[in-house]
């Protein structure tokens, strides 16, 4: 793992060396990230009484410390990442991993491997990012934090050396902007696997902009309201694919009230039933059409756009 023969050297030369992030680059880089700061530079750190926060406790093999709902909420975060982008697969397994309710050392690891990835991206779509140490003793790429960078100056300060030389903020030169890729593109069989994923974000990217001219003006308490007025059932996962983040602890927060039993479970022993409701807390009409097995329920989220589209009406009023 180290010394002159650890694996990492060969690794490195295969794709050119570590890359010097202030210099001009070629289509592949090689950097360390490190999901810690990471999680502190995307601003994830969880309020308490400090004011930066603390830092979540998501490691399962640290059991005295271990929170699940900080497993959750770092996987939450990681999800609306990666489903902004319209990598669908790697936010589904993030929704999934949120779901685990005892998550593993190996669970953590493929966490952590989504996080060093989004950092990635990060520096792909040429968002500033802050190099932390230099090229000769070693250095990490995170984004880029003002907050982050100040505290990183003071430590800087404190052990004698100089903040300008330590930290540097940088954009990638070749990125994505936007949606467009500044460089000309080549033919798909000919771009490396870097340029085969900047060209795959651009895309999807582009995609995601034209989706949200349309879905991003639905807020979910307008989404009750109309599923109420429409007596129409929604899954959390329809529900979340307009308004954004995971279906589990979609309606956390809100009471459960006839008007927001309309949002249902889509698969398990509670399929097509509001999770966690009693009898009283359910709409007369939702207890109908779930008791005699009506299969009216709206699963997709470009359906439900559609169907919210065309129902414009206020809610029945019920609270």
């Amino acid at each position: 793992m180290f010394g002159d023969f650890a694996p990492v050297w060969p690794f490195l030369s295969r794709f050119g060396g570590p890359a010097d992030p202030t210099a001009p680059v070629g289509p592949t880089l090689v950097f360390e990230t490190y999901p810690v700061l990471a999680i502190i530079a995307l601003g994830w750190t969880l309020l308490d009484s400090r004011s930066a926060g603390r830092l979540p406790k998501y490691n399962p093999s640290r059991k005295e410390t271990f929170s699940l709902s900080d497993w959750q909420h770092v996987c939450s975060k990681a999800c609306a990442e990666f489903r902004n982008r319209c990598l669908s697969h790697l936010a589904h397994w993030l929704e999934a991993a949120a779901a685990n309710s005892a998550p593993r050392k190996s669970d953590q690891d493929r966490l952590d491997a989504l996080l060093c990835l989004l950092v990635a991206i990060n520096v792909a779509e040429g968002y500033s990012c802050l190099m932390i140490g230099d090229t000769q003793s070693g250095y990490i790429v995170v984004p880029h934090n003002e907050q982050l960078k100040a505290e990183l100056e003071a430590r800087c300060v404190q052990t004698g050396r100089p903040p300008g030389q330590w930290l540097h903020i940088f954009q990638s030169t070749n990125c994505i902007a936007g949606t467009e890729v500044k460089k000309p593109m080549k033919p798909y069989h000919e771009m490396t696997v870097a340029e085969r994923t900047i060209a795959r974000i651009a895309k999807n990217r582009e995609g995601e902009r034209a989706r949200r001219l349309h879905t991003g003006r639905w807020t979910l308490s307008e989404i009750v309201s109309r599923l109420d007025a429409g007596k129409q059932r929604a899954t959390y996962g329809a529900v979340a694919g307009l308004v954004g983040g995971l279906a589990r602890g979609l309606m956390n927060g809100r009471p459960k009230t006839p008007k927001c039993s309309w949002v249902v479970a889509s698969s398990g022993p509670q399929r097509g039933w509001p999770t966690g409701y009693t009898l009283h807390q359910i709409h007369p009409d939702c207890f109908r059409q779930t008791r005699a097995g009506s299969g009216n329920v709206i699963n997709d989220s470009a359906q439900l756009e559609r169907w919210l589209e065309g129902h414009t009406g206020q809610s029945a009023g019920y609270y």
